[in-house]
């Protein structure tokens, strides 16, 4: 209820409740009180998208036939061209008539009546409303099985801007409102997408060595990011040589050896 100024939900169970009191899980929005359906604010590419579909299956449930012209040298009563057209479609329409022989009289011929969308045109077009799909929400055209010649590297980047411009504006909305509702101030939200951003094994493996190596992760939460139980002696920091503080020894308390010897362990 507006009528107030400030929404009011009206429930059977509870009462009125104020905005504050409702926990209200929404799509992105621009008005700030619900969420706008991609679906109707789009409404129009997707209409085009059934009609295609619609287009194509009565293409294919007429045998793919081509729109034609049977056209008789002389005049024809209506009854004589309604009686042709009937003869023409019980004998050659549908898909239990493909291959039929076309027996012409009289000096009839057949002409093609040329279409905007042949073939060709129904799949580009068919294509363009993938992409419109894509558009609409955000998703690479390649999770719509559409094929864009991707590689590996050009995956994982599709991999990255499914996250950062599809889910991220839904899970920034709930994270808004899970924060705003349901949590302290000391409270966070975190939406757990590593999974579909994770990169290939060598790309994994070469980047916690190099965090093992300068010192940023030890070698045991190098196995926790792989997933794999910690190891007893792989807690301490490796401090590279160059970056000692004197003296053979390193923060941890090892001597040089010892370090040189973790980072040929974590390498093994």
């Amino acid at each position: 209820d507006l009528t107030s100024g400030d929404p009011i939900y009206k429930t059977r169970e509870y009462g009125d409740l104020t905005r504050d009191q409702m926990f209200h899980l929404k799509a992105p929005n621009t008005n700030g009180l619900w969420g706008e359906s991609p679906i109707s604010l789009c409404k129009t590419s997707l209409q085009l998208l059934a009609a295609q579909e619609d287009m194509a299956l009565k293409a294919y449930s007429n045998a793919g036939n081509p729109k034609i012209a049977l056209v008789h040298p002389g005049p024809l009563s209506l009854e004589a061209r309604q009686r042709i057209m009937s003869d023409y479609e019980q004998k050659h329409a549908g898909t239990a008539n493909t291959g039929k022989p076309l027996v012409l009289a009289e000096g009839m011929r057949i002409e093609r009546i040329s279409s905007t969308l042949d073939d060709a045109g129904l799949q580009a077009a068919r294509q363009y409303s993938v992409g419109d799909v894509s558009r609409i929400y955000g998703v690479p055209s390649s999770y719509l099985s559409e094929n864009v010649g991707p590689s590996y590297g050009t995956l994982e980047w599709l991999s990255r801007m499914y996250v950062d411009a599809c889910l991220m504006p839904w899970l920034q909305t709930w994270s808004a409102e899970i924060l705003s509702k349901l949590a302290t101030p000391f409270d966070t939200v975190d939406f757990d997408v590593d999974e579909l951003v994770r990169p290939g094994m060598a790309e994994t493996m070469a980047s916690l060595r190099t965090a093992v190596e300068a010192g940023f992760l030890t070698r045991n939460e190098a196995r926790d990011e792989l997933d794999m139980e910690p190891l007893p002696g792989l807690d301490a920091p490796i401090v590279a040589l160059n970056m000692g503080t004197g003296g053979g020894t390193t923060n941890a308390g090892n001597d040089t050896s010892q370090t040189a010897g973790a980072v040929n362990d974590f390498t093994a």
